[in-house]
């Protein structure tokens, strides 16, 4: 199975200059034997992976560049394993999609809102559909054992263990 190069969509994006936002880190990690690279999103605290092509594409993105003059340098420096317009529209999609990606074109303030509610809706359907989802605010019980501590003390000493002892002793015979 072969690969188009191009793509009949790329004018739409060849002359974007795309980088990224100051809050996406990304990191090294091997995994089963193959290298792949991380992208952590320090403002959401999401993740997504990438392969070492896409990588390459994405250190390019530096917002002097347009999309074009990206990909004609990480053609040149991938030789082989070189990632074809439509994978390089959906590296951005996906980036974009992330909220990660900073272009030189104003950002459409309705999309960003319709996208937020749309995420806060699959998260809402997703805690009821999973019952083990569903998080409980709990509250921090370190004032209540500290109070109660020095009246709860004698009881885990030798004496609080005899007493146990005698107490479940009784129990059982009673039982």
């Amino acid at each position: 199975m072969s690969k188009t190069l191009f793509s009949a969509s790329w004018y739409r994006v060849a002359d974007i200059k795309p980088r990224l936002r100051s809050n996406a880190r990304i990191h090294r990690q091997q995994f089963r034997g193959e290298v792949w690279y991380v992208m952590q999103d320090q403002a959401s605290g999401r993740f997504h992976r990438f392969s070492p092509a896409a990588n390459v594409v994405i250190g390019l993105m530096d917002g002097e560049r347009t999309v074009q003059e990206i990909w004609d340098l990480a053609c040149t420096q991938l030789e082989e394993d070189i990632l074809t317009q439509d994978e390089t529209i959906q590296l951005l999609s996906k980036l974009h999609m992330s909220e990660v990606l900073q272009g030189d074109v104003p950002p459409d303030l309705a999309e960003m809102v319709e996208r937020a509610d749309s995420q806060a809706r699959k998260k809402m359907v997703f805690s009821l559909l999973n019952p083990m989802a569903v998080r409980i605010p709990m509250l921090d019980p370190e004032r209540f054992l500290s109070a109660t501590f020095p009246l709860v003390r004698p009881l885990f000493t030798w004496f609080g263990f005899i007493l146990l002892f005698g107490f479940i002793a009784t129990g059982t015979v009673v039982a």
